[in-house]
């Protein structure tokens, strides 16, 4: 005991090498772990998680669990099941680059190249289009209403400035 106080010993430990393969395997997955720790957590750390932060969590974890050479045969196969298919289903997808669309903390879909992103704003260009054509918008405390002294017959909401408003605000 007496030795492995002494601060010769002490000073040399860091150049002792006590792990064995375990437990270096252990410590790598923890370090590959931890963005997924990180992605739970911020979905759980907010009060009202919204659904337009499923494509940018899944993209940065797709981003730190691409495929290195210098991965042990554990840590790539841990990768290979993580980066499983996941969202592959089209319209739940579509439905998804929707959502994060019109989030302003990532309207610009980053993670998208040029024409995906177009394609993004185009589909919910028409769907805004369609619902605003063919649903009157609810009216609420009489925000649909003008106000006193003038007609008292709610406002269109399907004239088309509002659907180029709707359209301008989008992109």
């Amino acid at each position: 005991m007496a030795t492995l106080m002494s601060t010769d010993v002490r000073k040399n430990s860091k150049e002792i090498d006590t792990m064995d393969l375990s437990d270096t395997d252990a410590e790598d997955m923890m370090k590959l772990l931890k963005p997924l720790k990180t992605a739970t957590t911020v979905l759980c750390d907010e009060k009202m998680p919204t659904v337009s932060l499923i494509v940018p969590l899944k993209d940065m974890i797709k981003k730190i669990m691409s495929p290195d050479p210098n991965d042990s045969h554990i840590i790539s196969t841990m990768k290979s099941a993580i980066l499983g298919n996941r969202y592959t289903d089209k319209s739940g997808l579509d439905f998804l680059l929707m959502a994060t669309a019109m989030d302003p903390r990532f309207h610009t879909l980053p993670h998208l190249d040029d024409d995906s992103r177009d394609m993004v704003f185009a589909r919910l260009t028409s769907k805004v289009d369609g619902l605003v054509h063919t649903q009157p918008l609810p009216c609420r405390a009489n925000a649909c209403f003008p106000r006193q002294g003038t007609s008292s017959r709610p406002k269109d909401h399907s004239s088309p400035e509002n659907v180029d408003m709707l359209t301008f605000r989008l992109k």
